[in-house]
């Protein structure tokens, strides 16, 4: 990794974005600390690692994009059904604290071939976008 670029948003809480920005850190060149943001996707197709909860739009995002992602905490429910379902098939790593998950970022980071397997991983889970099979199989039922 040539140079570190940190972008950390935090749209769902405002306590969480006020703390980041109290922090200090968006005051460094290579941190950006961003509230809500309208389009993700420019934001995915430049990372390397996404780390967040594991709730259902932002792993089936990060799915499509092949991105990716680092995990700790799910909440019961979906997030950790989402959990149970991507770590064995690896595309995440995960943690049950954050110097656990810390440490394991920073390894993965300076690992390209070790990304590369995880979004291969991804790729693997969904190889087909469904909004393409969808349409393919109304083609044929229609005709």
């Amino acid at each position: 990794m040539d140079r570190e670029n940190w972008i950390f948003i935090s749209s769902f809480s405002h306590s969480s974005h006020r703390n980041l920005i109290d922090s200090g850190y968006g005051h460094l060149g290579s941190i950006q600390i961003l509230g809500s943001v309208p389009h993700l996707s420019p934001l995915y197709d430049s990372a390397d690692l996404l780390i967040t909860p594991p709730c259902s739009v932002t792993v089936t995002e990060a799915m499509v994009k092949r991105l990716p992602m680092a995990i700790l905490d799910p909440v019961s429910g979906c997030e950790a059904r989402n959990l149970a379902f991507l770590l064995p098939r690896g595309g995440v790593i995960s943690a049950h604290n954050v110097n656990a998950l810390c440490d394991a970022c920073a390894d993965l980071l300076y690992d390209q071939n070790a990304l590369s397997l995880m979004a291969d991983s991804l790729r693997l889970m969904a190889p087909e976008p469904a909004v393409e099979t969808i349409y393919r199989t109304m083609t044929m039922l229609k005709s």
